[in-house]
């Protein structure tokens, strides 16, 4: 083996380590910060939850809460997951924060949609499959079929006489 090569070893050996003792400060930090913390999310069972109205609803497929019961997580959900399907506002009693998050793998697929609520009791991350009412579209559709202006002809011309 060349020394190039015995370089690029060592080196490409000393990214990894280096990379590992980083993942391995940043997993000791993090769980470091959640037991200082005492955040522990608890999963509750999300089974049965679900709004469908048509084509449009959704679908509870992960629950997760700290501070909050799972009866009450659950109502939480089955709100979120109706007001969403029919397009309504949302507004929970005694939640303090909302985010909401949507991403959709394909253009037609049924997206996940993450909604976390902070309470003075806890946080409560509910997660939904499905597709909620779409909005018309912003930009002007084209008329089908497209018209395809008339060729030009050329006449024919003089010949050049000089």
């Amino acid at each position: 083996m060349s020394t190039r090569g015995i370089l690029a070893c060592i080196a490409g050996a000393a990214a990894a380590a280096s990379l590992a003792a980083g993942t391995a400060a940043a997993a000791s930090l993090a769980a470091g910060t959640a037991a200082a913390a005492g955040t522990h999310m608890t999963s509750c069972p999300s089974a049965g939850i679900s709004y469908f109205a048509g084509r449009v609803g959704y679908r509870v497929v992960g629950l997760d809460t700290q501070g909050v019961p799972c009866l009450r997580a659950r109502s939480v959900a089955a709100l979120l997951a109706k007001n969403l399907a029919l397009g309504k506002p949302v507004t929970i009693a005694g939640s303090e924060s909302y985010a909401e998050t949507t991403a959709t793998p394909c253009l037609g697929c049924a997206g996940r949609t993450e909604v976390t609520l902070q309470f003075a009791s806890g946080q409560l991350v509910v997660t939904m499959a499905g597709r909620g009412p779409v909005a018309a579209p912003l930009v002007p559709s084209l008329p089908f079929p497209v018209p395809i202006p008339a060729p030009v002809t050329q006449t024919p011309s003089s010949p050049l006489v000089i």
